[in-house]
């Protein structure tokens, strides 16, 4: 024998965390958490209050059931913003957000860009570029208008 054959084990892949938020009961984080099973992924649901049901369905979801992921979904007006910012601060891995409510949102974007793109896309597009400047690569993706008409979903990974 001329060595001794190491086994070559892979090291499991870090911890995902998941920053849900707005969250209202916490299903999204938690559906995130339980689309995948074989990830370690951790969910840290925010929002102003804990409805009551929010043990039940957490409990349902475990049984079913640090890079850091920040979904947003429907987080009002400048919220998506601080979101994004929350988001850029704790360096996460990925974000998903789904804006609403424009109104106030991006008072800088040039007159000639809100008139032709609207107040929406005029937002979106800074967002976008928000994330660009802070080394994320931007998309936009939707979920079907017939579900809500607020529903472009602004979507970034670290480079």
């Amino acid at each position: 024998m001329f060595g001794a054959a190491k086994k070559n084990e892979a090291s499991p892949p870090p911890p995902i965390e998941v920053h849900d938020m707005c969250c209202g009961h916490g299903f999204t984080g938690m559906l995130f958490a339980a689309c995948s099973p074989t990830l370690d992924v951790r969910v840290k649901l925010f929002d102003k209050t804990c409805p009551p049901s929010h043990l039940l369905i957490r409990e349902a979801v475990e049984r079913a059931a640090p890079h850091v992921k920040v979904i947003g979904v429907h987080a009002c007006g400048s919220l998506t913003d601080a979101i994004l910012q929350y988001a850029i601060s704790n360096s996460a891995t990925s974000i998903a957000v789904m804006p609403c409510c424009y109104t106030g949102t991006n008072p800088q974007a040039p007159y000639g860009l809100k008139r032709v793109f609207g107040s929406s896309w005029s937002s979106d597009i800074a967002r976008s570029y928000l994330l660009s400047s802070n080394d994320y690569h931007t998309d936009f993706s939707s979920i079907p208008s017939l579900i809500t008409p607020m529903n472009r979903i602004i979507v970034a990974e670290r480079r």
